[in-house]
């Protein structure tokens, strides 16, 4: 399905274009000469003619209403995912085609003629309202669908040339009286459709869909639904519908659309009648001044530069009143019988094709703009659904018109097979071009003059859906850009792109009414204890994407894309967290980190996942279940072997690659953490690579340099350093150059963060000999007391804070933790293996005097600080408040609960500290610190909790109940503020979820 070349060339625009030769000629063919056909050669009435004509447009568009909503989901089916959900029809119906010859067949019953109308007209509209669709999959410029449009209408002026060309020269060699001519027109045309639709099919191409989506429907059930399930199904299909016609600009499209067209119809239906009854001329004649549609084609040209400079509305201005003065003029010909009556004839003839053409021309090159004033109202995209619905309302109104010539024909006198009719019938005849035609188009003409929808409007509108799609706040909204939107939408602005207004939220006495009920265990509503926390998770936090600022993913698993064999080696390798919970639960390490079989591990966590509760590894567990696997089993003993095989098999999908989910999770960017000596090599490939849209940076981190205590391992690191960046790394200014040339580099992929592990604070002032000396002493593998380590730290961190503000990067601390305090495990496993916990040393006068040192010569950069043990929070808190500076809101933060305190608790002391010593509002959010890929549901488990806390402070009455306000708050806090404190540049913008 995908093609290499997209360009919307000449080539490719011409190829789209063909399908509408069967579009423009087949319906101009049945609208000329089927009614005439059926009257003069198949002998039917002229009611019966219609209403063979009108049942098979009904039928039909009852079937066109659900086939734009069948082609928007057919992706559901091989068929589409190979063929594409819109060409698939163009491959199918090409052949079909066939169909159309048996139309012209004489000496049949009504039933046949019904059937065969009725069997072309559903296959053609499976062909057309997908077609129809293709501009706005292929591409979203303007001037590129316009082009796309143009192409189409000139081979649809192709098509109504030939529809009206080919007939009378067939009159002229078989004679007009001849049915055969009619035959030889239906089989010669049923040929050139098919080829036309094929050679669409091969031209098109549909708006890419990332290969997780496609898995996505690929392995979506096919469940069997009950009759009410069906009932429900089809209600909701017609909501859908109904919902159109909130979209204002649509509705004067239809209007326009419709009144114009149908009177384009009922003339068409009549000029043959008109010419042979009312003027005793020839059905040649009316073939020959029905070609005069050959104007179509330059025209097309013309009306694709006068769409783009005047906009739609003014050429439909210019159409209507042409065709209506053309009316007129056909009507003056009959009264005052000219001399040169043929000439005369072909005058107004031609003009009208122009007027007629232009008509032809606009609704279908604006319909590709319609679903964007859509998506600022829905959020969505429903081309489909669009264009089932303008199918609908053509056909229905095809229907009703054609049904009403036949009757009002045949109550006004009009005999059938009779070579000339009573006056009565040539009246009816004048009374229908005259009234019918004319008052449908004065309607389409009066409604024209309220349509906005043009390229400038358009480009504003766009423009505006973009600002949005990149987390854009609706209130820096220009008043223009306001005013345009909301002419265009028919809505206010602040009820636009899933918005809405005070009017629409819960009022306060609904909010406080609460259900004097047990919860369900994590159902939608877990953790939020209040109306308004739903409301404001469910519309407005949840919807963020992901920000995941500090982790400690392994780079090289996500540029690999790696594959996971079973849910211990995704969820448990790794995981400290669980290694600590299995080890307090009594586990033998054999199980934890040792050779077990990798069930008998998973089946150990789940006998510890009974005991958790109260830990957030039980929350945490069954929320990643849920998200990932939707799994809503409790997890334990009894019931793992059951997840287990469930889990396995979703594991074996597409979706559980390293990058599939974090797709999943709309993960805008993750912050590795990397020892300033990495290559970087994954990170250079991740950058590099465009099929995968989150960014991925790293995190610069120089814990080896700062344990300086540790010689030996010390001087070998610095050694390794001095290589790498050609520098002899002998004195204390020689290694901040060493480590400078790294931070350029990584500045290079990208990186503006640092992070420090800071286990206790210290503030030791040094002179320069004092720190080369101490260098020197590390270099030799000499014992460094403590007050050397604390000298050689706090200079250390000053200079690299320094060398952070100048390139404008984030430094982060994390401070207090007591690392691999169980010697016997760090021996047999190594760090990170879950037997670390908290200091108490005091930090606040040391913490002090470093911040104070760097923002004394205003080098401080942007700093967050975390703290590991709880007493430290107000420290910090306060701490943060010290050294903010203006331009920068927040500059120093403190930041998300950390380790072993991100628990519900510790997040909820972390907030509201931070909420009574400084600036909740511009708190900068949670992070996974995690090396998990299934941990991003911490972030769901986070914003749960903001939006309870805020719930419960606003019903306890502590704050206002505007719920645009809060919920602007919760969403800054869940992903916006992160995103602007840091600046990173993103690979691509995520945008929240639907």
């Amino acid at each position: 399905m995908p093609r290499k070349n997209k360009e919307i060339s000449l080539k490719t625009s011409i190829g789209f274009g063909l399908t509408d030769m069967m579009g423009g000629g087949a319906f101009t063919i049945i609208g000329a000469w089927l009614l005439f056909f059926f009257t003069t050669f198949a002998g039917l009435s002229p009611v019966q003619a219609a209403s063979i004509i009108a049942i098979a447009r009904i039928v039909d568009a009852v079937v066109s209403l659900f086939m734009g909503s069948f082609s928007d989901n057919f992706f559901k089916f091989k068929l589409g995912r190979k063929y594409g959900r819109r060409r698939f029809f163009l491959l199918l119906g090409s052949p079909l085609m066939l169909v159309y010859v048996l139309l012209w067949v004489t000496g049949m019953n009504y039933f046949y003629y019904l059937l065969t109308f009725l069997a072309f007209e559903i296959i053609a509209a499976m062909i057309l309202i997908p077609w129809e669709t293709l501009p706005s999959e292929m591409t979203t410029d303007f001037n590129k669908r316009t082009k796309l449009s143009t192409a189409r209408m000139f081979i649809s002026g192709t098509g109504t040339f030939l529809a009206t060309f080919i007939p009378g020269q067939l009159f002229g060699v078989l004679g007009q009286d001849n049915p055969m001519a009619f035959l030889v027109n239906g089989a010669l045309f049923a040929v050139i459709f098919a080829v036309c639709i094929y050679i669409s099919f091969r031209s098109t191409w549909e708006r890419e869909v990332f290969p997780e989506e496609m898995a996505q429907f690929a392995t979506q059930k096919k469940e069997k639904k009950s009759f009410a399930e069906n009932v429900k199904v089809v209600s909701k299909t017609i909501v859908d519908f109904a919902s159109t016609f909130k979209v204002k600009s649509f509705r004067k499209h239809l209007l326009i659309y419709i009144c114009s067209m149908t009177a384009k119809d009922a003339f068409n239906a009549v000029f043959v009648f008109y010419c042979v009854y009312a003027l005793h001329s020839t059905s040649e004649v009316a073939a020959n001044l029905l070609s005069f549609s050959i104007i179509g084609l330059p025209g097309a040209i013309i009306y694709g530069f006068l769409m783009i400079k005047i906009g739609p509305a003014n050429l439909a201005k210019i159409s209507y009143s042409t065709m209506i003065l053309c009316v007129f003029g056909y009507g003056a010909v009959y009264y005052f019988h000219p001399s040169n009556l043929i000439i005369t004839l072909g005058i107004i003839s031609f003009v009208y094709q122009i007027g007629r053409s232009m008509l032809e021309f606009v609704p279908w090159n604006v319909f590709p703009f319609i679903p964007d004033v859509d998506e600022m109202i829905t959020k969505q995209r429903r081309e489909g659904i669009f264009a089932s619905v303008m199918t609908f309302f053509r056909k229905s109104s095809v229907a009703l018109a054609t049904f009403l010539v036949g009757a009002i024909l045949e109550a006004g006198g009009f005999v059938q097979k009779a070579t000339t009719q009573p006056e009565g019938a040539v009246h009816t005849i004048l009374g229908i071009m005259l009234i019918g035609v004319v008052g449908l188009l004065l309607v389409a003409l009066i409604t024209a003059f309220t349509f906005k929808l043009n390229k400038e409007t358009h480009g504003i509108l766009v423009d505006e859906i973009n600002r949005l799609k990149n987390n854009g706040s609706k209130d820096k909204v220009t008043p223009k850009t306001k005013e345009v939107v909301e002419a265009l939408t028919g809505y206010k602005y602040e009820k636009l792109w899933g918005g809405r207004t005070p009017a629409d939220y819960p009022r306060t006495s609904e909010l406080r009414r609460g259900a004097n009920q047990m919860k369900a265990f994590m159902d939608k509503d877990f953790l939020l204890q209040s109306e308004t926390a739903k409301v404001l998770y469910h519309d407005f936090a949840a919807k963020m994407p992901i920000y995941d600022y500090h982790c400690h993913l392994d780079p090289s698993e996500i540029y690999e894309n790696k594959r996971y064999k079973n849910i211990t080696e995704l969820w448990l390798g790794g995981d400290h967290y669980k290694w600590r919970a299995m080890r307090a639960n009594g586990v033998e390490e054999y199980y934890i980190t040792g050779e077990a079989e990798d069930y008998e591990k998973f089946f150990k966590w789940a006998e510890t996942v009974e005991k958790l509760m109260g830990n957030p590894l039980y929350h945490w567990a069954h929320l990643e279940l849920k998200q990932y696997f939707n799994v809503d089993t409790v997890l334990k003993g009894s019931t793992a072997k059951e997840i287990w095989e469930t889990c396995n098999e979703k594991i074996q999908s597409p979706n559980f690659s390293a990058r599939s989910l974090i797709e999943q999770s709309n993960v805008a960017l993750i912050g590795t953490t990397d020892d300033p000596i990495d290559d970087l090599r994954n990170h250079k490939l991740l950058q590099a690579d465009r099929d995968f849209s989150t960014t991925v940076l790293p995190a610069f981190r120089p814990d080896v340099v700062m344990a300086i205590q540790q010689t030996q391992p010390w001087a070998d690191y610095v050694g390794k350093l001095g290589k790498l960046t050609g520098i002899e790394i002998t004195d204390f200014t020689q290694l901040i150059n060493a480590l400078e040339s790294r931070m350029d580099y990584f500045a290079e992929m990208g990186c503006k963060l640092s992070d420090h592990s800071i286990e206790t604070v210290v503030y030791e002032t040094a002179t320069e000999q004092e720190l080369d000396a101490i260098v020197q002493k590390a270099l030799n593998n000499e014992p460094i007391s403590l007050k050397e380590n604390n000298q050689f730290l706090t200079q250390l961190l000053v200079s690299l804070g320094m060398a952070y503000h100048k390139r404008g990067w984030v430094m982060q601390y994390h401070i207090g933790a007591l690392r691999s305090a169980n010697t016997r495990l760090f021996r047999a496993i190594g760090p990170n293996v879950g037997v670390d916990s908290f200091r108490d040393e005091p930090i606040a006068v040391p913490l002090s005097r470093l911040l104070d040192e760097l923002d004394q010569d205003q080098q401080l950069p942007k700093t967050i600080l975390y703290g590991l043990n709880p007493k430290d929070n107000e420290v910090l808190a306060a701490m943060a408040g010290n050294f903010q500076e203006g331009g920068i809101p927040s500059k120093v933060q403190f930041g998300s609960a950390w380790w072993f305190n991100d628990h519900m608790d510790g997040m909820v002391a972390q907030m509201k500290i931070l909420g009574n010593l400084g600036l909740l509002s511009r708190f900068i959010g949670m992070l996974t610190d995690s090396r998990s890929f299934l941990s991003y549901s911490r972030h769901e488990y986070f914003r749960r909790i903001l939006c309870n806390i805020v719930g419960n402070w606003v019903e306890n009455g502590e704050y206002p109940n505007d719920l645009e306000w809060l919920g602007q708050f919760v969403q800054d806090i869940s992903y916006n503020n992160a995103l602007e404190y840091f600046n990173f540049q993103l690979k691509s913008v995520k945008v929240p979820l639907a």
